[in-house]
C-alpha cells in the first residue's frame, strides 16, 4: 500500500516557534524529516487505532 501522499501543515505564530526551535538547534530540515510519511508508516496506523471517544488522537513521529 502506498501512503506517500502530500501532507499540508499550518504553522501558527511561525516567528515565535522558530525562535524556540533555534534555541534547541532544530532546523526546518529536521522537522520535514520527522514528519516524513514513509518513515512514520507504523505511527500513522497506531494513531488511527488509538483514537479516543472524541475521535481525536496524539501522533508521535518515529523520532518522537
Amino acid at each position: 500500500m502506498d501512503i506517500n501522499e502530500e501532507v499540508k501543515t499550518t504553522e501558527y505564530a511561525p516567528a515565535i516557534f522558530k525562535a524556540i526551535r533555534d534555541m534547541d538547534k532544530i532546523t526546518d530540515e529536521m522537522i520535514i524529516k520527522s514528519l516524513d510519511t514513509e518513515a512514520n508508516r507504523q505511527q500513522m496506523f497506531k494513531a488511527k487505532e488509538s483514537a479516543g471517544k472524541s475521535g481525536s488522537f496524539f501522533f508521535f513521529s518515529f523520532d518522537r
